[in-house]
This record gives C-alpha cells, structure tokens and sequence, in this order.
C-alpha cells in the first residue's frame, strides 16, 4: 500500500499559478521586477492583466525564467492581457486563442495526459453584458479541456464580504450579478470564496473612495477543483492590485466507465425493428399504468431500451463471431485437402466479407455522424452547454460535519456515507 502511494505521488505534478493586474509593463524596470517576483514565488504560470503592450512589444515580457505563450492587446497601450509560463516546464503546446481589444487570452496546452486551458481576463471597468457573452461563448469552446482563469472583473463577488466602504452602486451591482450569472453558466469555481467561505481579504485598495474590494480572481472549473491545494492573496508595492496565488495537483486521471449510446444502424436492421417493435408493445402493455408518475415509466422505457438493444447487438455479434471459421477451415484445407472443407471454405469468406462490408457501413456511419455533431451549425453553442452542464452533476465538494471543506472525491464520499449512517441508526 505505502509502495502503491509512493508511486502515486511521484505521477502527481504540482503547478503554481498567480493572476496579476500588473497596472503596466512598458518601463524596462517594471517587467524585470514582475519576472523576478514569478521566480521568486516559484510560479509555473501567470495570468497578466493590464500589460498595456502592444502586439508588437508582447515579447518584452520575458527572460531566461520565463516567456509568453499567450496575449492579446488593444490598439492602444492600454489593457491587454497574457499568459506566461516556466521555460523549463514540460507539456505540449496545443494552440493560442485571443481577443482582439486586449480583453482575454487563452493557451491550450497538454500536460501528463490532461488538456488544460488557462485564461487571463480583464473585464471593462464599467459593466459590460457583451463581455460576458464572449467570455461565456469562449469557455464553452473548450470542452473536454480543464479550465483555470485568472481575471480581474472589476466586481465582487459578493458586496458584503468582498467589499468595505458606503452602500453599492447600480453599475457596481450589475457588475457583481454578471459575474455569478457568468460563474452559473459555465460551471466555474471562485476558489479563494470556496476554500475560505467565512474569511474577508482584498486585493484592490481605492484612495479616492477609500474602500477595499476584492476584485482579482482565479476560477476554476469544477472538475480540477478537487485538485487544488491552496490559494492566497500576496502583497507588493510594484502594483496597487495583489496578485492571487493557487496550487494545484495534477494527478493521474481517472477511468470513467464509458457512456453508453444507441447504436443507431440497428435501425437499418429489418429483423431487429420487427423484434423490437412486438417486444416493445408487450411491455408498454404491461407496464403502462401500473405507476402513477410518468417519469418512473419514462426511466423504465429507457432502460428496456438500453437493455434490449444490448442484448439483441451481443446476441448477433456472437452469431457472426460464429460463423468466422476462415483461419480454422484454412489451415484444415492446406492438412488434408478436400473438396467439402474446399466449398466451406469459400462460403465462410463470402460471409467474411459480407461481415466486412456491415463493420465499415457502421464505421462510416459513425464518422458522419461525429462530423454532424461536431460541425459548426446554429445549434453549436447549446450543444456545448449542455455537455458542459455534465459537471453540475458532481458533487465537487462538501462542508463535514466539522465545518471542514472536503473536496477529496474519497473524502466527499466518506462524509455522506456518515451523514447516511447517523441518519439511519436515528431512525431504527
């Protein structure tokens, strides 16, 4: 057991990341401190707000330590925003997505198996719906990536534990709705609030108003949640903004067990639409009124469904496997020849290559399907909303009977099996 963790650990890969809005990188000087304080902070990846670059000046931003992988400019030296990361890092670089008004940037990278995106943002000082809208549009583009973002959004999260000073504006309010509303579509995790649901830190101080607010954040997306280790704010002087530091763990992925999904050819398949059509009349015959909420017969036609297709496809598999004596009848005829095993033979490889046939039908059945599903069409979006809404059904993470955030899987899972046996040894 000790040797099995052992192993585990040496898979994992620790990854630091830090989101900055560094109010400006056109001063020499300015760019060597900001590059001296990653190294020193030992970060893997930054999330830069603010570079005020222009496209053309965006390689300034590095050294020896460090270069940008990602960034996106305005056309004027103002906003602006990069990803940066460790030189020596080991991944495969997969593409660079931005903006073209400084607002966001995105690196697609692969590391140990797992792609992951990182995004700096910079959200417009007053409250913009259309930026959100991009911003939205853009994430759900990524599926099957991990999301990690860094952004100022010039809101808070919430008014009464992000902010201090007199009551909030109307823009200011705007602003923080947009920014949940943002955080509910797509599925994404503040993890500073999460990891620190009752402790007040800033990461902005305004002299004109005088008041504190915590505008700088890193989201996450909920399926690398449980992957993070911790997360701070860090004071410096080079900046009036403080940069958000997190920690994450890169661990080896899990195996889900496949989802199933109709196979779709049966319906090309006369006998078994014939089978289907009477077995499936017998059982909504039977079955059809015995319950008085629709929804239980809705899950049970749904699993006869999946149950009986399943059957029907291993039952003709196995009769086709049967019929595969080619290899079997070859080697007897070249034995001992003769003309009944001779005839056999060229019978069994007519109906080889009838089998051949059916396999690549079926194949290219999927393959115009996958391009169906895949291509650009007005239901795009929706679609990847969808898929994306898959990770509302896991149950990320948990407050224990303690009062502790778990996020472990095993620990989440503990907690309720706890929950369950207290409630069931109350009740007997």
């Amino acid at each position: 057991h000790t040797h099995t963790q052992s192993l585990l650990h040496q898979c994992m890969t620790a990854l630091n990341f830090i989101s900055v809005n560094a109010r400006g990188l056109n001063i020499p000087h300015k760019r060597t401190t900001v590059l001296e304080f990653l190294r020193r902070e030992n970060v893997d990846f930054a999330m830069i707000q603010e570079s005020h670059l222009l496209r053309r000046d965006t390689g300034w931003l590095a050294n020896k330590h460090y270069h940008p992988i990602a960034s996106s400019s305005a056309a004027t030296k103002s906003k602006g925003v990069m990803v940066l990361c460790k030189r020596k890092l080991k991944f495969d670089f997969i593409d660079s997505l931005a903006d073209d008004a400084g607002r966001i940037a995105i690196a697609k990278i692969c590391m140990d198996g797992k792609n992951i995106a990182l995004i700096s943002a910079y959200s417009p000082n007053t409250f913009d719906a259309s930026f959100y809208e991009l911003l939205i549009k853009t994430l759900l583009d990524l599926t099957g990536f991990y999301l990690v973002l860094g952004a100022d959004f010039n809101a808070v999260w919430d008014s009464s534990m992000d902010r201090t000073g007199g009551s909030e504006s109307r823009d200011q309010r705007l602003a923080s709705e947009g920014l949940r509303r943002w955080a509910s579509d797509t599925g994404m995790v503040d993890i500073w609030r999460m990891l620190n649901p009752s402790l007040k830190d800033f990461s902005f101080y305004s002299g004109r108003h005088k008041s504190f607010s915590r505008l700088d954040f890193i989201f996450a997306s909920r399926d690398l949640f449980q992957n993070i280790q911790n997360t701070h704010y860090i004071p410096i002087t080079w900046s009036d903004h403080k940069p958000i530091h997190c920690s994450v763990t890169i661990r080896p992925s899990l195996i889900k067990a496949p989802r199933w999904r109709f196979n779709s050819s049966l319906l090309r398949d006369e006998k078994f639409i014939d089978q289907f059509n009477c077995n499936f009349r017998g059982f909504l015959d039977f079955n059809v009124g015995s319950v008085s909420d629709p929804r239980i017969l809705w899950e049970a036609v749904k699993g006869f469904i999946r149950s009986y297709t399943t059957l029907y496809a291993s039952t003709r598999n196995k009769e086709r496997k049967a019929k595969l004596q080619y290899a079997t009848l070859d080697a007897a005829l070249q034995h001992s020849f003769n003309d009944h095993t001779a005839v056999q033979k060229e019978l069994v490889k007519k109906e080889i290559n009838s089998l051949l046939r059916h396999r690549s039908e079926f194949l290219m059945h999927k393959t115009r399907q996958n391009y169906y599903f895949k291509s650009s069409k007005p239901s795009h979006l929706l679609a990847m909303k969808l898929r994306t809404d898959e990770h509302f059904a896991d149950i990320f993470c948990i407050k224990d009977k303690d009062s502790t955030i778990q996020s472990n899987p095993k620990e989440v899972n503990a907690s309720f099996a706890s929950f369950y046996q207290e409630v069931h040894f109350q009740g007997m």
